[in-house]
């Protein structure tokens, strides 16, 4: 994929928690989706102030990206694309270690996907791999590891978003889920 590409899917994926901190700050009950699951339901008067300042920052981490990997021409200096990435990434580890687990689950995959775009447009689309493991609960069964056979009440399974450009072509971005053994 080009740059501008991967730009774009950074937007259409940032569209997504933007959309819900709006949500958020009209007052829908989706507060175990944020803040590590802090409020149930509605969030306070004061945090939902805090959902447009987030709104806005998703917007503008955005813009940063899509200027940067060429879609739109904002004329932004590059240290804006580099502090978007900078957040990216620990939106992603912040989302991945949440006490909340409807916020892990929700958040997790998505902002992955934003931190392998906005990694891919930084590098121009050269070799990018990351993989997250994450909890797949009420999946018992057995598993069989080095010749041991072992009860699982639940397993974990990667989440793979890998980026790479071969020798000739457009950069390729693909996902998948892979099944413990």
């Amino acid at each position: 994929m080009t740059p501008q590409t991967l730009a774009a899917l950074y937007a259409a994926l940032a569209a997504l928690p933007l959309s819900m901190h709006l949500a958020l700050a009209a007052g829908a009950p989706l507060g175990r989706f944020t803040i590590g699951g802090r409020f149930a339901g509605r969030l306070p008067p004061l945090w939902r102030g805090l959902a447009i300042v987030q709104a806005g920052l998703l917007a503008a981490m955005a813009s940063a990206v899509l200027d940067h990997g060429g879609v739109i021409n904002l004329g932004l200096a590059p240290t804006a694309f580099r502090l978007a990435l900078a957040l990216t990434v620990l939106t992603f580890l912040a989302n991945a270690a949440s006490p909340s687990r409807p916020e892990r689950r929700l958040w997790t995959p998505i902002t992955l996907g934003m931190t392998a775009a906005a990694v891919g447009v930084a590098l121009d689309g050269d070799n990018i791999r990351i993989v997250v493991w994450q909890e797949q609960p009420g999946r018992a069964g057995l598993v069989q590891k080095a010749g041991v056979q072992s009860e699982v009440s639940h397993y974990f399974l990667p989440w793979e978003i890998s980026a790479r450009r071969p020798a000739s072509g457009p950069c390729m971005v693909t996902s998948e889920i892979e099944k413990p053994a």
